[in-house]
């Protein structure tokens, strides 16, 4: 089964008054056409420019008293929504405080962006307190792929975004979690965002299915007496569970996050 991917396309939402727009004006408005509809972060003032605007926007915006608890937050926002959710951070220390619960946001499934602000190129290598640049060892984990990041990129020009954001948005249609992260500067934040569009993300379901050799196997382990694990990824096929734990007489253990889930 084949799956189209969504681009980024100029739509009748962008407006002619949009395209001289800084990117800290654009980025929000085309965020929430992404999905993306609730923040979480603590702002500081590299990431002043954006703050602003995105708490002007109508992407509800949380402020919270420690980034790893705004990634947490976060996570349990996309299980509950079942939408990308952002997070927002400023340099250095902000950066390095939300690593943890990415790191737990990839490990789940989760589909997160987390926006930080980055310390100014000319003020870079100079070891300040709040630098993230290559003479800084925390560069690795927090700006590059890896372990926590399907996507990272630290944005040098304005240019560079409508490249990520389409690969954002491929990886935000995906039905596996996506993790991404976008480092930008005070100045480039400021900068005109000229090729302002807006992603287009039809919602295409898809069906998950497994081969017969698989449905076999698991037959054959369900002569034995088994209990049933119902993890969150399982919450819209309850009908479908209650039949086989009645089918099988199998006791049934549920994830937490399944409280409220009929």
């Amino acid at each position: 089964m084949q799956r189209t991917l969504p681009v980024i396309a100029a739509t009748p939402d962008a407006k002619d008054s949009d395209k001289g727009a800084t990117v800290a004006e654009a980025l929000p408005k085309i965020l929430y056409a992404m999905g993306i509809n609730q923040a979480f972060g603590v702002s500081g003032g590299a990431l002043a420019s954006l703050w602003g605007t995105l708490s002007n926007s109508p992407i509800h915006v949380i402020h919270c008293r420690h980034e790893a608890g705004a990634t947490f937050a976060a996570v349990e926002a996309y299980f509950a929504a079942n939408r990308p959710t952002l997070v927002f951070t400023t340099a250095g220390p902000g950066i390095t405080n939300a690593l943890t619960g990415m790191l737990s946001a990839r490990d789940e499934g989760a589909k997160i962006l987390l926006i930080s602000a980055s310390t100014p190129a000319p003020q870079r290598g100079r070891f300040g307190i709040q630098d993230l640049s290559l003479q800084n060892h925390t560069t690795e984990t927090s700006l590059t792929l890896g372990a926590p990041f399907n996507l990272a990129a630290s944005i040098e020009s304005a240019e560079q975004l409508p490249a990520l954001l389409n690969r954002i948005a491929h990886g935000f249609a995906d039905p596996q979690g996506f993790v991404a992260h976008l480092s930008i500067s005070p100045s480039v934040q400021m900068s005109v965002f000229s090729q302002f569009l807006i992603p287009s993300l039809p919602n295409r379901p898809v069906r998950l299915t497994c081969d017969p050799e698989t449905i076999t196997k698991c037959l054959e382990y369900f002569r034995e007496p088994i209990a049933l694990w119902v993890g969150f990824g399982a919450r819209h096929c309850s009908h479908e569970i209650i039949k086989l734990a009645e089918a099988l007489q199998a006791p049934v253990m549920g994830d937490r996050r399944l409280i409220g889930v009929s």
